[in-house]
């Protein structure tokens, strides 16, 4: 019989085949495997998942929805360059190494129309983090066949991240959003070795969208 690491405690342990034959609980320590909706709840409770609000309705088979607030940035670039086509008109552009501009926009309760060729940073409702497992979010299939994408990059989070994530979102038509819609979904994968080293970024403990920050990595 081989032996694995337990990616929550870095120790060894033996993996018991008759629980991968058989129905039962689920399995919280098979390496690179996603948590059951089922598993993702009996870890929200008992500490190892933080999930603030927490409603048990929006547990999927294998993930977790999530909402939206009613508070969104539109991305607005940090410089100008002229249109390709019409040397008169200016465009936005994004230098890296400055610092970026975001205009807040709020989402009210009759929607807002997002547009194509615009990027727009939007904050989950929950405030989530696991010291124990690496988090991965995108889009619900819905929004998918709507042309809508809640992601750029990012879509694997960092274990130790606690916090609200920012939706990078982005439209193929003009597409109108509501506050409070669910809008993602979360995974929670189990990670191979030892967790001791844990998410202590710029963005830890965001509790609102927050723009990109990589002009400090120049």
């Amino acid at each position: 019989m081989s032996y694995d690491i337990d990616p929550k405690f870095g120790k060894l342990y033996e993996p018991d085949m008759n629980t991968f034959n058989n129905p039962g609980p689920p399995i919280h320590s098979v390496m690179g495997g996603f948590l059951t909706g089922a598993a993702v709840d009996e870890d929200v409770k008992n500490g190892l998942i933080s999930i603030e609000p927490y409603d048990p309705a929006n547990l999927n088979p294998n993930s977790y929805n999530l909402s939206i607030g009613d508070v969104m940035l539109e991305c607005m670039g940090n410089d100008y360059l002229h249109n390709r086509y019409d040397e008169n008109k200016l465009e936005y552009m994004i230098d890296l190494k400055n610092p970026i501009k975001y205009q807040e926009v709020k989402i009210p309760e009759d929607g807002i129309i997002l547009k194509p060729g615009k990027l727009y940073l939007i904050a989950t409702k929950e405030y989530i983090g696991s010291d124990h497992y690496i988090p991965m979010i995108t889009g619900r299939s819905s929004l998918g066949r709507a042309g809508v994408s809640v992601h750029q990059e990012a879509g694997f989070g960092d274990i130790g991240y606690h916090g609200k994530w920012t939706l990078q979102v982005t439209v193929t038509l003009p597409t109108k959003i509501y506050p409070n819609m669910k809008m993602a979904q979360m995974y929670m994968v189990v990670p191979s070795g030892n967790t001791s080293i844990t998410y202590n970024g710029k963005y830890q403990n965001s509790t609102e969208a927050k723009g990109s920050e990589i002009s400090k990595d120049f």
